[in-house]
């Protein structure tokens, strides 16, 4: 890429090529950056978001379809057996304690603990809920909202969007703000006025 009178050019290979052989050029020489880089990311557009959201869909399912496998069900039923089963065991060695010799007492505590801690993981199992689908149509709405962002943001303002497609950073210039920080300081001291005091503070 190079410039020429004021405006940033890409020329082709042959152009460069062509002035060390006797000035043959494909009759294609250059083309304005902002025409270029539009050409390409409109093509990258078209290829990611296939230009329609009903095909986009479509091929976001047929994506996931092939990456998915078929997910485990939990069995709440069969939980609930096994839960009732170590509630009955629990029991049964609490009941133990009481009868059991005092120098095997630590290793029955010790499997108590174990039961009861297996009772409460499939508690936490059974109670889980169950997480969020992920569908073709979220997937191409959020890819559509963020390309909205890229689309008509101001580029100076917006450098990150969330997968949900809103800004959530903005680009910040340290040196210029530092230096504006400065001037408003000598300004506010030269006229005493306590309005360039509080734009010292940079935004945040």
């Amino acid at each position: 890429m190079t410039s020429s009178r004021g405006n940033s050019i890409y020329r082709c290979a042959n152009y460069s090529e062509g002035s060390r052989r006797k000035g043959k050029k494909c009759g294609h020489c250059a083309v304005k950056r902002e025409q270029f880089e539009q050409a390409v990311f409109a093509k990258i557009r078209s290829k990611v978001l296939l230009d329609d959201r009903e095909r986009l869909e479509a091929a976001i399912a047929k994506e996931l379809a092939r990456r998915s496998s078929p997910a485990p069900q939990a069995d709440k039923a069969a939980t609930r057996r096994q839960m009732a089963k170590l509630d009955s065991q629990i029991e049964k060695a609490t009941e133990q304690l009481l009868l059991i010799d005092a120098d095997i007492l630590p290793a029955a505590q010790d499997k108590l603990r174990e039961l009861k801690a297996r009772r409460a993981a499939l508690e936490h199992t059974a109670a889980k809920p169950a997480a969020p689908q992920i569908t073709p149509k979220l997937i191409a709405d959020q890819m559509w909202a963020l390309d909205e962002v890229l689309r008509t943001a101001a580029p100076v303002t917006v450098r990150h969007a969330t997968r949900e497609g809103k800004p959530i950073r903005k680009r910040r210039y340290a040196f210029s703000e530092s230096f504006a920080a400065i001037a408003y300081g000598e300004l506010a001291q030269a006229t005493g006025e306590d309005r360039y005091y509080a734009r010292r503070q940079a935004p945040r």
